[in-house]
């Protein structure tokens, strides 16, 4: 797995989010705030359901990404000091994972971009960043 990081960020509201079918799990407001300035940095595809939350493909400076968006909500019981997650994972062939080869940490390119975006936005407090 990629870098993770945490944060908390009261402007987003989990029960405004779609509803994932697969799981009570909320993470697409994380990845629609992408998004938003993507357009101007980078590429992204769709924001997709899935079972720990919400996914999207991302391609930032020739390499490509799934990225992924979570909430630490108990049952969809929403506190406001609540942690957010967002998960940076390299798409990497078989060859290269068998290899272990094509990892990246927190000093990757996208994950210091989208700290930078976060790090400028006063909604955001960043609580823990892990490699």
């Amino acid at each position: 797995m990629g870098p993770v990081i945490h944060f908390q960020n009261n402007a987003f509201d989990p029960l405004a989010e779609p509803k994932n079918s697969i799981n009570l799990v909320f993470g697409y407001s994380v990845l629609a705030w992408l998004k938003s300035f993507a357009k101007d940095s980078f590429e992204m595809g769709e924001i997709v359901e899935e079972d720990h939350g919400w996914s999207t493909l991302a391609s930032f400076e020739g390499k490509q990404y799934q990225v992924h968006g979570g909430h630490t909500s108990a049952e969809g019981v929403i506190e406001p000091d609540d942690e957010w997650i967002l998960i940076i994972n390299p798409i990497r062939s078989l060859k290269d994972k068998l290899l272990g080869r094509g990892k990246i940490d927190s000093k990757d390119p996208l994950c210091v971009f989208i700290r930078s975006k976060m790090e400028a936005d006063s909604n955001f407090k960043i609580l823990l960043v892990e490699d």
